[in-house]
């Protein structure tokens, strides 16, 4: 059965490659001339194809055709010859109806035996499509595999292992494309930056538009994910209904997307299983079942045209197309890259392990060697107690067949380099014709100069050429005749310097270390993730001395033998320092320097916080550290380091970090520490625990921070200005630490309640407020109005209790949007207060205020100046004219006018406001800052935008140096600052600030906050200013649905999401600006005929004043 089904298969291929090859030869036929035959070593460029369309297609796009080589007996590949550009190409296709992973990985390993001068590949070819919010990808645009945070460029989704329970783990890493193409990759990106370049330039000539020509627009179809082919060869069935709403594009140029591309050994024919896997992967532009067969056996850049959107509506319409595209980029890379760049890399066939096979050094080059010791340290007389971790490295060093590279991990000062450099001298006795080198590895620039002194001592030829001194020295060192050698790499923190990262191009060091089975390499780091990633498992892990080792170290460093005749000063000293090498030998120092007692010293370390910091930031000699003017030796020094290393990799660790030093260092709930995702969480909690800065309690879910480091974190946060900033979050994270429970015990019928309904009102509101405060409104009102009630039962309606009850009830509908219900509980409110606590008392007034307020969100303007101006009439006569409450009643007034138009009123009371808080509180006091950002805004309203600016930055400026900058005021000044920039037409700038700050806001409040949402919505107005409406559209959708949820849909942050998506979707060219953006003041029409319904006011500014 199986050899009848294939027949139908092959006869469709032979048709199908027919067809499209006599396209081809047709084109080639135009070639003039004679067909030249080369010999196999004249071709550098490898081309595989997996279809016989995607080879059609690369075939039309040659620049010149060959005639074809002698077979190999023995071999299988059948191969196409040519040029393209100037680069002699060989062009494979894999066998009819045999795709997928191995299969790909035969032909690869075929075509490198016989073309051995070939320096890489591409594989040109067709893939489904991912669409996404993120990547816009249409049929016919092209997908590049290039490398993403956890991955090379291709992942292979279906290779991997599975764990207990059923659980698919993936497991594995595929390579990179080698720095040839990835630089011809970013110099096509700028090209295209410039508007240089075009993939129709390849795309236009009128055989390639017969053959190969892109279908209608209309036949490019995106169906819901889960929505299921109807029976057919066409989508002619399916709903349309069920279709994705996208906009159409200016015109027909394929766009390039680059990321990650998802192979496997199945077609992926499943919307829904799609999007899984790409969410699982960190986001998949493409799926295709080729490319992870190739990219590990030969150096490739993967190229893929989307035919389809890998779901169940796949038809064969767009295969042509997208190959011819998909050749066309290929094309386009070649014409890149000279011919004489190629020839200057590494043919595939000589690469072995990532280095280079070793070429001999010429006769007139070999050198004489002896050994060279090059150590910057004297052996430390003090050391004790290490004997045991330096066999135990000895033994993984010279393991049998095992890696000759190992790492030393441990907090900082706990004896790491010690223990390398004791090493170093007893492989010098041992082995006195063995070269130790020492490199210090604290930055790219102290590696570079290490390495060309070590080139130096050993005579490497070559040396003050053009190649880079790294590789000469690794070239050396991997030869026999370099004999035995030792390096220790001390202070490996930096792991992106080893292995890079995805926000840098430098070059990774972990590429120039030499391999040879006569040498060894050890790194010194505080890092335990970066050492895996170094020499995987093989790593020594140095704890604190245990007492009696520490009591010898002790010993042996003081002067006086004497001082240490009390062990119990010398035990309770040694436990301050927590048993740790460097501590001690500063504190021996110290000791030694100044005559003191243990005990006098442990005094110092019994003192106030500062006076203890002050001890442990004090400098000393020692013979076995660094010493330059940038480089200090003090235990206090030496964390600030880790700390900020640990700043620059992972922000959550070092939130967590912040927030333990805050706290006591004992016994910490992992429950108390911010919430974030389980994998950051994850990932910070290892990193912490990696530097050896935490210890787990796996039986109690806490941990404990190391003492000292809990100092040093402490100092390090009030150098930075950050400690009280910090003090605030850990006491509003300590006083909602139990609001789940909370939430438990109110949301349950069967829960008995507290008897005394003060306290349960109490804790009723508290919890309401909370709620509030974390932009819950529609959960808040229910706890605020039980409370209300509990203490008009409890106190009657007109205590001062209940109507602070009843205030808060208020504030939080008033955050609903629902201002005819503020309305009558603030008249009520007033009404009471009046009675009970006298018009002219300061909650009287306040609830007027609120009133006023109330009036203006509902756009009733004058009824809000009348009350404004009661209210500040009072307030002056009471309080006086520069009276704080005084100027936040001139301030209300000052702004309602603005939205009359009466701009020169507005301002001039704003200003003044402004004048007087500077005048009274400085220039730096939050409510300053709070006026002057007032005055921005009825700037801003006037289109004084230069102005607004100036004044918005210097309101950014001091909220940075009082709050910090992601407080969220802080934030909130850079989204209005965007919002001017987007009045200014200055569109890529506002989208960049609001991206920033939509993610600050995510992390300091979540993503479900109003403010979080107010940026996100600005955001999307900023990419509909620069055309990118369907990104913008699924933004708001996206907007829409959390505003639904946590707000309802008539508020009016909702109805302004809808408005703006309404606008986008309708492309209504008469909308106005105002409508477009969504950034009108509520209240105002934006279909009123007024001006200042045409002016974008910020949301920031609407939902605050």
């Amino acid at each position: 059965m199986t050899q009848l089904n294939s027949v139908p298969v092959k006869l469709k291929a032979r048709a199908e490659i027919r067809d499209l090859s006599a396209a081809s030869d047709t084109i080639a036929g135009t070639m003039t001339g004679p067909l030249r035959q080369l010999r196999p070593e004249d071709y550098s460029v490898g081309i595989v194809c997996a279809l016989p369309v995607e080879l059609a297609a690369v075939i039309v796009i040659l620049d010149e055709k060959h005639r074809g080589l002698p077979t190999n007996g023995s071999e299988t590949n059948l191969y196409t010859l040519g040029r393209i550009v100037d680069h002699n190409v060989v062009i494979v296709c894999l066998p009819v109806s045999r795709l997928g992973t191995s299969s790909a990985a035969n032909v690869a390993a075929q075509m490198k035996t016989r073309f051995t001068s070939i320096r890489f590949s591409l594989m040109a070819g067709i893939g489904g499509g991912v669409p996404s919010a993120d990547s816009d990808i249409r049929l016919g645009d092209v997908v590049i595999g290039l490398p993403q945070k956890r991955n090379g460029g291709v992942v292979q989704y279906d290779f991997g292992k599975t764990n207990a329970g059923g659980r698919f783990a993936h497991v594995g890493c595929l390579d990179k494309p080698p720095t040839v193409l990835l630089n011809a990759v970013s110099k096509l990106q700028a090209c295209r930056y410039h508007s240089e370049g075009s993939l129709f330039q390849h795309l236009s000539t009128p055989q390639i538009r017969k053959k190969f020509g892109s279908p209608e627009v209309a036949s490019d179809v995106l169906f819901e994910p889960g929505y299921n082919h109807v029976e057919g060869s066409t989508c002619a069935g399916c709903d349309g209904r069920r279709s994705v709403q996208r906009a159409l594009r200016k015109d027909r140029e394929p766009i390039i997307h680059y990321g990650t591309i998802a192979s496997g050994n199945q077609v992926m024919k499943d919307g829904i299983t799609r999007d899984r896997l790409s969410a699982r992967f960190g986001g998949v532009l493409c799926f295709e079942m080729e490319a992870a067969g190739l990219v590990d056996n030969l150096p490739c850049l993967i190229i893929r045209g989307i035919c389809d959107y890998a779901d169940s509506h796949k038809h064969k319409d767009w295969q042509p197309y997208a190959a011819v595209t998909a050749a066309a980029f290929a094309k386009e890379i070649l014409s890149i890259i000279p011919a004489a760049e190629v020839s200057g890399t590494s043919a595939v066939g000589r690469r072995k392990h990532g280095i280079d096979d070793i070429v001999p050094f010429s006769a007139h080059e070999t050198v004489t060697r002896k050994s060279c010791f090059d150590v910057p340290f004297s052996r430390n007389p003090h050391l004790v107690g290490r004997t045991p971790h330096i066999a135990q490295l000895e033994a993984q060093m010279f393991a049998k067949d095992q890696s000759r590279k190992v790492a030393i991990v441990g907090l900082g000062g706990v004896g790491k380099t010690q223990i390398a450099l004791e090493l170093a001298y007893r492989e010098k006795d041992r082995y006195p014709d063995c070269s130790i080198f020492w490199v210090p590895a604290t930055s790219m620039a102290n590696v570079q100069q290490a390495y060309l002194a070590i080139g130096r001592q050993l005579r490497v030829p070559g040396l003050g050429g053009q190649e880079d001194v790294k590789k000469l020295v690794q070239r050396y060192l991997s030869q026999d005749i370099a004999g035995r050698w030792l390096i220790v790499f001390d202070n490996a923190d930096d792991v992106s310097m080893w292995i890079g990262d995805d926000q840098s191009e430098q070059e990774r060091l972990i590429d120039y270390l030499p391999r040879s089975d006569q040498g060894s390499i050890v790194f010194t780091t505080r890092n335990r993730k970066g050492a895996t990633k170094l020499v995987q498992n093989r790593f020594l892990e140095v704890q604190e001395m245990e007492e009696e080792v520490a009591l010898a170290m002790l010993r042996n460093c003081l002067h006086d033998k004497t001082l240490i005749q009390s062990r119990e000063d010398a035990v309770r000293l040694l436990d301050q320092l927590i048993h740790l090498p460097l501590a001690i030998a500063q504190a021996t120092a110290y000791i030694n320097e100044n005559s003191i007692t243990l005990l006098e010293y442990s005094t110092l370390l019994s003192d106030k916080e500062e006076n203890v910091l002050e001890v442990l930031s004090e400098d000393f000699e020692d013979q076995g550290r660094y010493h330059s003017l940038h480089t200090k030796n003090p235990v206090a020094t030496t964390w600030l380091i880790s700390l900020e290393q640990i700043q620059r990799q992972d922000r959550l660790a070092a939130d967590y970090l912040s927030f333990m030093a805050c706290i006591d260092p004992r016994n910490i709930p992992l429950s108390l520490l911010p919430r974030a995702t389980r994998k950051k969480e994850l990932d910070a909690m290892g990193t912490l625990s990696a530097y050896s800065f935490i210890t787990k309690r796996t039986r109690t879910q806490s941990l404990d921070i190391h003492p000292l480091v809990h100092l040093v974190t402490r100092n390090w946060l009030r150098q930075n200005g950050r400690l009280e900033e910090w003090k605030a979050n850990v006491i509003t994270r300590l006083n909602r630490a139990y609001l789940p429970h909370v939430r438990y015990i109110f949301g349950s019928e069967n829960e008995t309640l507290p008897n005394d309904a003060f306290v349960e009102a109490e804790l009723l509101e508290k919890f309401g407020l909370c709620l509030m405060e974390d932009g819950m409104y529609n959960e808040a009102k229910k706890p605020l109005l039980r409370s209300w009630e509990l203490r008009k039962t409890a106190l009657g309606t007109e205590h001062p209790v209940t109507l602070c009850g009843m205030a808060s009830l208020a504030e939080a509908v008033f955050n609903q949007g629902r201002y005819r219900e503020v309305e009558d509980l603030d008249k009520q409110l007033i009404e009471k207060s009046v009675r009970v606590l006298g018009p002219n008392d300061p909650a009287t007034l306040a609830r007027k205020a609120h009133l006023a307020l109330a009036y203006r969100k509902q756009g009733r303007w004058k009824s809000a100046e009348e009350l404004e101006l009661l209210v500040l009439e009072t307030r002056t006569k009471l309080l006086g004219s520069e009276h704080p409450d005084t100027l936040d009643a001139m301030a209300n007034v000052g702004v309602t006018l603005e939205f009359q138009e009466r701009h020169e009123e507005a301002e001039n009371l704003l200003r003044r406001v402004t004048e007087q808080r500077v005048k009274s509180l400085g220039g730096e006091h939050c409510d300053t800052l709070y006026s002057m950002y007032e005055l921005a805004w009825t700037l801003y309203m006037q289109g004084k935008l230069q102005q607004a600016e100036q004044l918005e930055l210097q309101v950014i400026d001091g909220r940075i140096r009082i709050l910090g900058s992601e407080h969220p005021d802080t934030l909130g000044s850079k989204v209005d600052l965007g919002q001017i920039y987007l009045a200014q037409q200055r569109s890529k700038e506002a989208e960049n600030l609001l991206i920033l700050t939509t993610e600050a806001f995510k992390r300091q409040l979540g993503e479900e906050n109003p403010r979080t949402l107010i940026s996100m919505h600005n955001r999307a107005a900023a990419s509909a200013s620069r055309d990118r409406r369907t990104e913008a559209i699924d933004l708001l959708r996206y907007i829409i649905g959390i505003r639904k949820r946590v707000l309802g849909v008539d508020h009016f942050s909702t109805q302004r999401s809808i408005r703006l998506l309404d606008a986008l979707e309708r492309r209504d060219a008469q909308a106005s600006w105002a409508e477009i953006s969504g950034l009108a003041p509520s209240g105002v029409s934006y279909y009123d005929s007024n001006p200042a319904s045409q002016r974008i006011v910020g949301t920031q500014f609407a939902n605050e004043l």
